[in-house]
């Protein structure tokens, strides 16, 4: 399992290419795994895919950089935690790509975390994407800072992202 920590979507940027250029190529399959609010409400779930649909700027955003390294499009799927296949887009894929915005809020049923846990390929994540792999990590939202319960693929050092020397990421 190897692991790559973004604060930004960096992917196509000229410093990474040599580290994942082994690992990304035209058969290569990703799933991005888009960590989300978990809403009882089905117009709330469906918003979040529209968000994410072909077209849409944050689908470029994601996927653009994986075409940069040869992937094929067909090859790159979306999941979301509400997805009934989660589990088994996840278990399909040669790559996790882990997004979720920073103050985003998330509940993984213990199946889906399970499923995180044994994935043995390559894992990227994107802001909180990156912040869940810690054992645990810091919210740096000014109302409601504090520590948060990570996935544990990770430990031994801090993340932080979006760092601007606030009060609470210095307290963090």
């Amino acid at each position: 399992m190897r692991f790559v920590l973004l604060n930004t979507h960096q992917l196509s940027e000229a410093w990474l290419y040599p580290y994942l250029n082994d690992d990304l190529h035209a058969d290569t399959k990703v799933c991005i795994f888009i960590l989300e609010e978990l809403s009882a409400y089905e117009e709330e779930k469906e918003m979040v895919e529209q968000q994410f649909k072909k077209g849409s700027r944050n689908y470029d955003a994601l996927v653009t950089p994986l075409l940069t390294y040869g992937i094929k499009e067909d090859n790159i799927i979306f999941s979301y935690a509400h997805d009934q296949d989660a589990t088994g887009k996840i278990r399909g894929a040669d790559v996790l790509f882990i997004y979720g915005r920073k103050d985003a809020y998330i509940y993984l049923g213990d199946e889906l975390k399970e499923e995180i846990l044994q994935f043995d390929g390559l894992i990227i994540g994107i802001q909180l994407g990156a912040l869940i792999q810690m054992d645990e990590y810091y919210r740096i939202e000014e109302e409601e800072a504090g520590f948060e319960e990570g996935l544990g693929l990770l430990s031994g050092f801090s993340l932080v992202i979006d760092y601007e020397q606030t009060i609470n990421q210095i307290k963090g």
